[in-house]
């Protein structure tokens, strides 16, 4: 997710987001009003190049931001749902495989997932690197910890999962190589907080609530 100041100025790497159909990319809430309130961007778009230069193709977007999404930041300790989705509808539709959600309550049963699960992200490697740093393509394989009504918690890869990637998608699965390339992959959550190091959690889709709001863009499995 990359965004500008106006008409004109160049872009530059904001978020992390999932294409979910071929005119939508899933991304966080915050990422949206947050970028805008801290970085000045009035407009947003998405870029698929791994790594993201100011020459990078980027397609221009709409973005919708979840209508009940609210401050603070939920955490592990503290896991309220803050509804922290948006969508960034595509002015074009993009020739690439998209994501699945999930079924509804997916994640209720959590013995279903003692497999790798791999987080895919736009962001700085680690806390202390510099800014500028996003907007290369970083994948890791994480742990899950906890899973709560609106969100769940997993114990962060070092590659993956501090500052850029707001948004990011976990999937179920080891890291893919080749993108698009190795069949369609199911997204169960996008990142909406971390501290770099020792947690990361994400918005779960499989709820109540996520699926109303997906739906309105979106089909959904049911």
């Amino acid at each position: 997710m990359v965004g500008r100041t106006g008409l004109g100025a160049p872009w530059g790497p904001a978020c992390t987001g999932t294409l979910i159909a071929a005119d939508v990319v899933l991304t966080a809430g915050h990422c949206v009003l947050l970028s805008g309130l801290f970085e000045g961007y009035t407009e947003f778009g998405v870029s698929f190049a791994p790594q993201f230069s100011p020459a990078a193709p980027v397609v221009k977007v709409v973005a919708h931001v979840h209508p009940d999404f609210f401050f603070p930041f939920a955490s592990p300790d503290n896991p309220y749902d803050a509804f922290d989705l948006a969508v960034l509808v595509l002015e074009t539709e993009v020739d690439l495989v998209p994501a699945q959600l999930p079924p509804p309550g997916l994640l209720d049963d959590i013995g279903r997932f003692s497999g790798p699960l791999t987080v895919v992200g736009y962001g700085i490697p680690r806390a202390d690197a510099s800014p500028a740093e996003r907007g290369t393509r970083r994948a890791g394989s994480v742990r899950l910890d906890e899973v709560f009504a609106p969100l769940f918690s997993t114990t962060p890869d070092a590659a993956v999962g501090c500052i850029g990637d707001s948004g990011a998608p976990i999937f179920r699965g080891s890291p893919q190589s080749h993108r698009g390339q190795r069949g369609v992959t199911m997204v169960l959550g996008v990142a909406h907080n971390t501290d770099c190091s020792t947690w990361m959690a994400f918005y779960r889709l499989d709820t109540p609530q996520a699926r109303r709001f997906l739906g309105a863009f979106v089909e959904l499995p049911r």
